[in-house]
Order: C-alpha cells, then sequence, then structure tokens
C-alpha cells in the first residue's frame, strides 16, 4: 500500500501518483531547469506521466533516475555515459570506467590534462550547478586537502572559464557562481578551528583596489587544516584599514593579495612594514611589480605562502 492509496466504499483502491513539475525537480535536485531540459532531449531522461491537460511530469521514478545522472557526471562522467549507465541503474561501472577517461572536456570548458575531478566541477559550473560544485569541492579538500583541491581541481577549471569568456565572451555568470560555491566551502574550513594553535595573529588582507580575493580565502583554510587561524580582510582594503588592523592585533605575518598587476602596489606594503617591522610581510600572488622593497617577501604559490606563514608563527 503506498502513500497515496485511495480506498473506495466498493472495496476497490486507487493508487495516487506524485508527480512533480521540470521546476520542482530542479529545485529539489540543485540544478537548472534548463540542465533537465537537455538531458531529456540528448539522453532520454525524461518524464514518463502526463497530467489529464497533457503536462509532463516526473515520477519518483523518474527523479531517481535523474538523481543517478547528476551524481554520475558530478563525478567526471560525460554526461551520455553518465545517462547510459544510470539507465542501468550502475553507478560503480560509470565511476570505474572513468578512472580511465580521457584528458580535456569539461562541457566546453578548456581543460587539457586535467583531473577527473576537475572535469566533474567544469560540468558542474557549465549546468549552474551549485550544490554539485559544492559537493565536488567539499569531498575533495575532505579527501584531499586544500591546496591540492585548489591547484588540481579549482584553478584549472577557473583558468578554463576565464579563457572561455576570451574566446567566445561568455560564461562571466557561471565564474562567479562557482566562486560563490568555493567561498561556502573555505568558509566551511576554517569554521571547524576551535583551538588554533597560534597566539599572534595572521592577516590576510588584498590590495587597495584589488577585487579578487578568493586567494586569501583559500589560504585561510589551508592554515585552519594546521589548526593556524588567519583573519580574512578581504577585497579592497585601504591602506588605512589595513595599518588600523595591524596595529589593533600586532600580526605575526601580513599578507597581501594582488591579483591583477593594475591593483597592487607597494606603498600599502611599505607602512605596514614601517609601523610593524617585527611582522613578516608578504606580497602574495601573480600582481605584483618586481621592484619590492627588500623585506617584502613575495610569492605566488600557495603551498610557498603557507609554508612561509606556518614557520613565521612558529609550527
Amino acid at each position: 500500500m503506498s502513500q497515496g492509496d485511495v480506498f473506495h466504499s466498493d472495496g476497490s483502491i486507487t493508487e495516487i501518483r506524485f508527480t512533480l513539475t521540470v521546476a520542482a525537480v530542479a529545485r529539489r535536485l540543485g540544478v537548472a531547469p534548463a540542465t533537465l531540459r537537455t538531458w531529456d532531449r540528448r539522453y532520454g531522461i525524461t518524464p514518463t506521466d502526463r497530467t489529464s491537460g497533457g503536462h509532463r511530469r516526473y515520477t519518483p521514478e523518474d527523479v531517481a533516475l535523474l538523481d543517478r545522472m547528476r551524481r554520475l557526471v558530478i563525478q567526471g562522467l560525460p554526461p551520455a555515459e553518465a545517462a547510459r549507465c544510470a539507465h542501468l541503474g550502475n553507478e560503480s561501472a560509470g565511476l570505474q570506467m572513468n578512472v580511465a577517461a580521457p584528458a580535456g572536456g569539461g562541457n566546453v570548458v578548456p581543460l587539457p590534462g586535467s583531473t577527473a575531478t576537475a572535469r566533474g566541477l567544469a560540468r558542474a559550473a557549465t549546468s549552474m550547478d551549485s550544490n554539485g560544485m559544492t559537493q565536488i569541492v567539499s569531498e575533495a579538500i575532505a579527501e584531499r586537502g586544500t591546496i591540492w583541491t585548489w591547484e588540481q581541481v579549482i584553478s584549472p577549471v577557473l583558468i578554463g572559464l576565464g579563457k572561455r569568456w576570451e574566446m567566445t565572451g561568455e560564461g562571466i555568470e557561471l565564474e562567479h557562481l562557482l566562486t560563490e560555491s568555493l567561498k561556502g566551502c573555505f568558509k566551511e574550513v576554517t569554521s571547524r578551528l576551535k583551538t588554533p594553535v597560534n597566539s599572534r595573529a595572521v592577516l590576510l588582507s588584498c590590495a587597495p583596489e584589488e577585487l579578487h580575493s578568493l586567494g586569501t580565502l583559500v589560504l585561510s583554510a589551508a592554515l585552519a587544516e594546521r589548526r593556524i587561524l588567519a583573519r580574512v580582510l578581504g577585497p579592497r582594503v585601504p591602506t588605512s584599514a589595513l595599518l588600523a588592523a595591524s596595529k589593533r592585533t600586532g600580526p605575526a605575518v601580513v599578507l597581501v593579495w594582488a591579483q591583477l598587476k593594475d591593483s597592487a602596489g607597494a606603498s600599502e606594503v611599505v607602512e605596514v612594514l614601517a609601523s610593524h617591522p617585527t611582522a613578516l610581510v608578504i606580497a602574495a600572488g601573480p600582481g605584483w611589480r618586481a621592484d619590492l622593497p627588500a623585506r617584502v617577501v613575495r610569492t605566488q604559490d600557495m603551498t610557498d605562502a603557507l609554508t612561509k606563514i606556518s614557520t613565521a608563527v612558529g609550527f
């Protein structure tokens, strides 16, 4: 007897089938309605029920099939193969096949030589599947750590999305949605740090005109994995605000991130050095010019920055 059974006076039973619209299923699975329509049109993952008015609806079995398809795509399987395996009800076979999947792909995002996890993240990004992006990144961080996930999964996709925009002028919305998902993942890692080992502060700041703050969030999460608490000041931090934060906290390290060359400048770093000569000052990111003051440590590598900060705080 199902939850939707209706008993009649003549002893017969009518089963009521609970069905869902495209929009409702999209919300439940965390994918865009357009993705479901594409899977219907291209791969035969289609709603099998119809209302009396002829409108198509997804049954519980249809939703289960879509969920299998979604999980396989998230893991990096090409959509056509994911649909075939989902129809067969064999997710493990699809994932085993994906181990030897060729590099590249990523659903129109150029990802030469990328990992299967990166390709899965690219597909989730191009489908605007925020739940899928969060799941992929969170699982990768849990299994391999923040720095590996950044270098092997996230960076290739961000670079690929950037190249896609350069070639087509499209996809800015994909990068923005991915960035917001990433911020949530990194903040989740840092929120789990309850007993930090560092007594002196670590300040992570962006240059005064720098809008890209993702690098500081990556470092904050990676430091949290080492039980080092960092304070992230965010994008476009004025020099005066950075100085005020330095005076208030007496940091062991002040790291200033610059992604774009026209956003970087040495003046705020010099001022920090003058005010707090005992702090290690790191100019991080690709946006810095070469002629920085001698006492400023320059790095473009996340692992190198992580090591320098850890050493400065004594861990």
